[in-house]
C-alpha cells in the first residue's frame, strides 16, 4: 500500500459542500487548491467538466486509507500519491504546458500555511 505525505485529488464545484473551505481550515492540514479549471478541453476539443485540483500535505506519511475522510467529505476523486509538489503546483496553472489554458497563479488558494 502506497504511503506518502503528499496526496492529490480532484473535486467538482457542484459536489463540494458549502463549507468546504472552512472544513479544509479545520483539518489543520496544509492544502493547496488550483484555480477553477473551467477552460480545459479534451483532445477531441470538447470542454472538460469544471474542476479543482487539490494537494494536501501531511507532516507524516499517510496511506490512502488514512486520507479517505478528507477527500470523502469533499466528494473528491480517489487520491493519488504526489510525486512532485513543485510540479503539481505548477500544473495547477499549466505553467509548463503552453498548449493548455494558462490559469492565473494568483487564483491558487492555500490553507494552513501551505507555501506555494
Amino acid at each position: 500500500m502506497a504511503r506518502s505525505s503528499n496526496w492529490l485529488f480532484c473535486v467538482y464545484p457542484e459536489s463540494l459542500p458549502d463549507d468546504w473551505q472552512d472544513y479544509l481550515i479545520s483539518t489543520h492540514v496544509q492544502t493547496c487548491v488550483s484555480p477553477l479549471h473551467d477552460k480545459d478541453v479534451n483532445p477531441t476539443g470538447e470542454p472538460k467538466k469544471a474542476h479543482y485540483h487539490v494537494l494536501v500535505r501531511f507532516e507524516s506519511l499517510k496511506s490512502e486509507e488514512q486520507v479517505t475522510s478528507l477527500y470523502n467529505y469533499l466528494n473528491g476523486t480517489k487520491p493519488i500519491a504526489c510525486q512532485s509538489v513543485r510540479g503539481s503546483v505548477r500544473y495547477f496553472c499549466h505553467l509548463d504546458n503552453p498548449e493548455k489554458y494558462q490559469y492565473d497563479i494568483n487564483d491558487i488558494m492555500t490553507f494552513n500555511s501551505f507555501d506555494v
